[in-house]
């Protein structure tokens, strides 16, 4: 995940962290792992975080459920068990708020004179992570700025690569 806050086609404070979307696949696989003995691969994982990833616990009534598929760990039987998009939440949460200290640390950084800018504009959010449901709010919950999702997060920092490249 990289964070910067950018004025006058200049980054002022930014920061890199290895933390983002198949870091959230990794903490579904470990977390199924642990918590059911089942051997979940990378495309499962990514399915589960696509149908049931969340970054807000939600209430019971919400919680949607999923079955998921894999190999026991104990009898090396293929299995299937059910998951909720709350044990969801706990698979990936350390990893949201990794991203979300981030933010903060980029934000304290801020010269004073661009943070009426910051607070103004509001920050945006690009890539495959920021689809994760209700990230958008639980950060505006969190740092009290607006947070909006880029038209197309999963292409967004590529063809602003290539337009930074372009000019």
């Amino acid at each position: 995940t990289d964070i910067a806050i950018l004025s006058m086609d200049e980054i002022i404070s930014s920061k890199s962290i290895r933390v983002a979307s198949n870091k959230f696949d990794e903490d579904i696989i470990k977390y199924v792992k642990k918590e059911f003995n089942l051997l979940i691969g990378d495309k499962t994982a990514e399915e589960i975080k696509i149908e049931l990833g969340t970054a807000i616990k939600v209430p019971e009534t919400e919680n949607e459920i999923s079955n998921i598929k894999g190999r026991d760990l104990t009898s090396g039987i293929p299995k299937t068990v059910e998951i909720t998009s709350n044990q969801v939440y706990e698979a990936i949460k350390d990893s949201v708020n990794e991203i979300l200290a981030a933010l903060k640390e980029v934000l304290e950084k801020c010269p004073p004179e661009l943070s009426a800018d910051v607070l103004d504009n509001g920050i945006i959010l690009t890539g495959g992570g920021s689809l994760i449901k209700d990230f958008v709010e639980m950060m505006e919950k969190e740092i009290g700025i607006s947070v909006y999702l880029s038209q197309n997060p999963l292409d967004s920092v590529v063809l602003g690569g290539g337009a930074a490249f372009d000019n």
